[in-house]
Order: structure tokens, then sequence, then C-alpha cells
């Protein structure tokens, strides 16, 4: 976020660009919170995945604590991956815009695996903005020698120049730049998603590009966590323990090990017979479906 006035930036999170006041952060079931004030405003940001579609998305949420109306830029980024980040990988990616959709899309077809997919990213701002800006170029919003800490376009309150193509160190930055009156408040939604096509993915965003389609998402994602964590319930003379085994544990197990291949000091994930084994049958009440397959 950059206030126009000041020309002060900080981000919403944590990092990479701290405000230098005090950040809270929840991790609940499918979901992750940040909230923080700072120079008037009060932020929060939330973290999903929805129930369906392979899609994250993030929600903030700026709120006015003064009495006087700001102007405000928005920046968000996103660095492709799409295979190995060597430059020899990073070349062959290509990007487009796709007005229709109002998306973002990059695709690598010289991958071993999901070469027929692209990456897709948007950017929905509620009420009314002055301008919508984006950029595929890394170095245009980063700069030559610039970091994520202080990009060049948000030190310079720059709007993105809409560069898209070939042969670039590929991103996905978007810019927006509205009014916040006194006491309001803006909500800004931005997605980030694999799908087969562009048109996939247009269809897929447009669905949650109102405050309500959102809302309504997150209170899915925990209630499909709640049914499947509690299916097992104990309890014992150790509420720690409790709270472990009934909640967090099958949670753990389902979101790192079986989907996420990955736990704690364990990056790579266990795809061995006895590991999948002791992974799936830990499943067998909360979804024995999924043990079953």
């Amino acid at each position: 976020l950059r206030d126009e006035e000041s020309g002060v930036f900080w981000s919403p999170l944590p990092g990479p660009a701290p405000c230098g006041d005090v950040y809270e952060v929840r991790h609940g079931l499918g979901f992750t919170e940040f909230s923080c004030e700072t120079h008037g405003i009060r932020q929060r940001v939330v973290q999903f995945v929805p129930v369906a579609g392979p899609l994250k998305m993030t929600r903030l949420t700026i709120s006015s604590q003064t009495d006087r109306a700001r102007r405000l830029q928005f920046f968000s980024y996103h660095a492709w991956q799409l295979g190995a980040r060597s430059p020899q990988e990073l070349r062959r990616i290509e990007s487009r815009y796709v007005p229709e959709h109002r998306l973002l899309v990059a695709e690598n077809r010289d991958r071993v695996i999901y070469a027929d997919t692209v990456g897709a990213s948007a950017l929905w701002v509620s009420g009314e903005a002055a301008s919508l800006g984006y950029t595929a170029d890394r170095r245009e919003f980063v700069g030559s020698l610039g970091d994520l800490a202080s990009p060049l376009a948000v030190a310079q309150g720059a709007d993105l120049s809409g560069t898209v193509g070939a042969g670039l160190d590929q991103c996905a930055a978007w810019q927006t730049t509205f009014e916040l009156p006194p006491g309001a408040s803006i909500e800004v939604a931005m997605f980030l998603g694999q799908f087969n096509s562009a048109a996939e993915a247009g269809a897929a965003i447009e669905a949650y590009r109102n405050s309500e389609a959102v809302e309504q998402s997150l209170r899915e994602v925990q209630s499909s966590w709640e049914r499947r964590v509690t299916a097992v319930q104990i309890e014992t003379p150790s509420p720690a323990i409790d709270v472990m085994v009934n909640r967090w544990l099958p949670y753990q197990n389902l979101s790192c090990r079986i989907w996420g291949r990955s736990s704690f000091y364990q990056g790579g994930g266990a795809y061995g017979y006895r590991d999948q084994l002791q992974d799936a049958a830990a499943l067998m009440y909360h979804w024995p479906e999924l043990t079953r397959t």
C-alpha cells in the first residue's frame, strides 16, 4: 500500500516491507489471517484456498481510522515458477493479458509436466478504482537493482505499463489507485491459480469478483475443514493432547502429508509404501474414501 500524498509505502503483511507497527498473525483451519493498524489505516488480510478450484485467494480489507480522505495505491506481485526457476526456464515463459477476463496468464510449453496448463493472476477492487495497471516485466516492477522491500514501481508510485510477452523476467504485477473516504472500508481480492486454459481461469475467477462470494467461499472452507477434522473426538486429562488429536493432527496429516507432500523437517514429502500407509490409515475415520483410494 502507498499513500499518494506522503509517498510512504508499506506491506499489509509482515513482509517484504514491514510498516514498523505490530502485526498479528492467526492460523485457523484452512486459512491464515494477518492484521495490523498503521498510518491511520486498519488492515486485515485473509489467505485461503476455496473448496472448489485450484485457486489461492488473498482478501485485503482496508479501513480508514482518520477523519480525512486518503488517496492510496495498491500493488500486488507474483513471481512465476512454472518449472525450475533458472535463467533457461524463465526465458521459456510467455505471458499475455486477457482483457475479456481481466487476467494475466503465463505458460511454459517446454515444461516436462503441466505444459498444457496456464498460470493465472487477477485483481479485484470493491468500489470505484481510478486505474488498473499491470505488467509481466519483473524489471519494471522491482527495478534493475531494486528488491521487494522497495520495488521501483512502488517507491515511485508509477503506473504499470501493460508489458507482456516473451523474453521477459516474468512476473504478474498489478497496480490500482483509489480513494478511501473517512471511516470507510475498501476490499481488494487477489487471485492466483493454475488452469487448463485462460477461459477456464476467467470463468473460475469471475465467480469471486464480489465481497459476498469471497466471504461465502471462506465460510465453506472453514465448515469443510470442521467436518473433516472433528470426525474423531477424544477426551483426556490433558487439554493440550485433546486439541492436538481432535483438530490439528488430522488437519496437518491431510494438508501437509497427503496433499502438500511435506511436513516438519521433511520438505520432499513421503512417497514410500510405509509412509503412504500410515498417513492414509490415520484418516480412516475422517475420510474413509480417501484411505481406500
